[in-house]
Protein backbone atom coordinates (compact mmCIF):
# COMPACT_ATOMS: atom_id res chain seq x y z
CA UNK A 1 0.00 0.00 0.00
CA UNK A 2 1.18 3.23 -0.75
CA UNK A 3 0.90 6.55 1.27
CA UNK A 4 -0.62 9.33 -0.86
CA UNK A 5 1.35 12.69 -1.56
CA UNK A 6 -0.13 16.14 -1.10
CA UNK A 7 -0.51 17.52 -4.78
CA UNK A 8 1.51 21.18 -3.47
CA UNK A 9 3.79 19.67 -1.01
CA UNK A 10 4.82 16.50 -2.33
CA UNK A 11 4.98 14.78 0.99
CA UNK A 12 2.76 12.25 2.48
CA UNK A 13 -0.58 13.47 3.34
CA UNK A 14 -0.78 13.92 7.29
CA UNK A 15 -4.27 12.49 7.64
CA UNK A 16 -2.99 9.24 6.32
CA UNK A 17 -0.52 8.86 9.01
CA UNK A 18 -2.03 7.41 11.97
CA UNK A 19 -0.10 5.61 15.10
CA UNK A 20 -1.91 2.74 16.58
CA UNK A 21 -1.05 3.46 19.91
CA UNK A 22 -1.24 7.07 20.25
CA UNK A 23 -0.10 8.05 23.76
CA UNK A 24 -1.27 11.93 23.62
CA UNK A 25 -2.22 13.75 27.04
CA UNK A 26 -6.11 14.74 26.21
CA UNK A 27 -5.93 17.65 28.36
CA UNK A 28 -2.59 18.64 26.86
CA UNK A 29 -3.86 18.58 23.51
CA UNK A 30 -6.92 20.48 24.52
CA UNK A 31 -4.49 23.18 25.87
CA UNK A 32 -1.99 22.82 23.23
CA UNK A 33 -5.19 23.70 20.50
CA UNK A 34 -6.35 26.18 22.98
CA UNK A 35 -2.82 28.47 22.56
CA UNK A 36 -2.85 27.62 18.47
CA UNK A 37 -6.26 29.21 18.07
CA UNK A 38 -5.56 32.43 20.44
CA UNK A 39 -2.26 32.95 19.10
CA UNK A 40 -0.19 30.87 16.75
CA UNK A 41 -0.75 30.24 13.46
CA UNK A 42 -0.73 27.52 10.96
CA UNK A 43 1.29 28.29 8.30
CA UNK A 44 0.64 26.41 4.72
CA UNK A 45 2.50 27.29 1.98
CA UNK A 46 0.44 28.09 -1.35
CA UNK A 47 3.46 27.65 -3.55
CA UNK A 48 6.14 25.17 -3.23
CA UNK A 49 9.36 27.05 -4.53
CA UNK A 50 9.82 30.75 -4.26
CA UNK A 51 10.62 32.57 -7.35
CA UNK A 52 14.44 31.92 -6.85
CA UNK A 53 13.39 28.54 -6.12
CA UNK A 54 14.04 28.23 -2.53
CA UNK A 55 11.59 25.79 -1.03
CA UNK A 56 8.49 26.53 1.19
CA UNK A 57 7.59 24.61 4.13
CA UNK A 58 4.43 24.45 6.22
CA UNK A 59 5.04 25.08 10.01
CA UNK A 60 3.10 25.63 13.04
CA UNK A 61 4.09 28.73 14.85
CA UNK A 62 2.81 30.30 18.34
CA UNK A 63 4.16 33.32 19.81
CA UNK A 64 4.99 33.99 23.75
CA UNK A 65 5.27 36.99 25.75
CA UNK A 66 8.87 36.53 27.65
CA UNK A 67 7.42 36.10 30.96
CA UNK A 68 5.61 32.92 29.04
CA UNK A 69 9.26 31.04 27.99
CA UNK A 70 8.77 28.59 30.77
CA UNK A 71 5.72 27.38 29.25
CA UNK A 72 7.01 27.56 25.41
CA UNK A 73 9.70 25.25 26.64
CA UNK A 74 7.40 23.06 28.13
CA UNK A 75 5.18 22.89 25.03
CA UNK A 76 8.62 22.32 23.13
CA UNK A 77 9.52 19.41 25.04
CA UNK A 78 5.84 18.13 25.16
CA UNK A 79 6.25 18.13 21.11
CA UNK A 80 9.41 17.12 21.02
CA UNK A 81 11.15 19.39 18.01
CA UNK A 82 10.71 22.97 17.06
CA UNK A 83 12.87 26.12 17.46
CA UNK A 84 12.18 28.94 20.05
CA UNK A 85 13.64 32.02 18.50
CA UNK A 86 13.45 35.50 20.54
CA UNK A 87 11.75 38.47 18.29
CA UNK A 88 14.58 41.45 17.51
CA UNK A 89 13.54 44.94 20.45
CA UNK A 90 10.58 42.84 21.41
CA UNK A 91 9.62 40.84 24.30
CA UNK A 92 8.16 38.07 22.75
CA UNK A 93 9.39 35.06 21.43
CA UNK A 94 8.44 32.35 18.54
CA UNK A 95 7.73 29.03 18.97
CA UNK A 96 7.64 27.02 15.60
CA UNK A 97 7.74 23.53 14.34
CA UNK A 98 8.38 22.99 11.00
CA UNK A 99 10.19 19.61 10.52
CA UNK A 100 7.61 16.64 9.82
CA UNK A 101 7.81 14.45 12.70
CA UNK A 102 6.84 17.84 14.75
CA UNK A 103 4.46 18.93 12.34
CA UNK A 104 2.66 14.82 12.74
CA UNK A 105 2.67 15.19 16.22
CA UNK A 106 1.22 18.88 15.80
CA UNK A 107 -1.23 17.28 13.82
CA UNK A 108 -2.20 14.40 16.37
CA UNK A 109 -2.80 16.69 18.92
CA UNK A 110 -4.78 19.21 17.18
CA UNK A 111 -6.92 16.81 15.53
CA UNK A 112 -10.46 16.77 17.04
CA UNK A 113 -9.68 19.51 19.53
CA UNK A 114 -9.73 23.07 17.56
CA UNK A 115 -13.42 24.93 17.51
CA UNK A 116 -13.04 27.98 15.73
CA UNK A 117 -13.31 28.34 11.68
CA UNK A 118 -10.50 29.97 10.72
CA UNK A 119 -7.98 27.15 12.30
CA UNK A 120 -10.17 24.27 11.18
CA UNK A 121 -9.53 25.48 7.67
CA UNK A 122 -5.81 25.91 7.94
CA UNK A 123 -6.12 22.79 9.68
CA UNK A 124 -7.74 20.73 7.03
CA UNK A 125 -5.85 22.74 4.24
CA UNK A 126 -2.82 21.21 5.81
CA UNK A 127 -3.95 17.75 6.47
CA UNK A 128 -5.07 17.62 2.50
Amino acid sequence: MSVPVHPKLRAPVLSFIHPKNSATNSSFAAYFAGLVEGGGTLVVPERVRSDKGRLYYPSCELSFHSRDVPLALLVQKEIGSGSLSKFTKKNAYNYAVKDFAGLLRVFHLLNGNLRTAPKLAQFTELAM
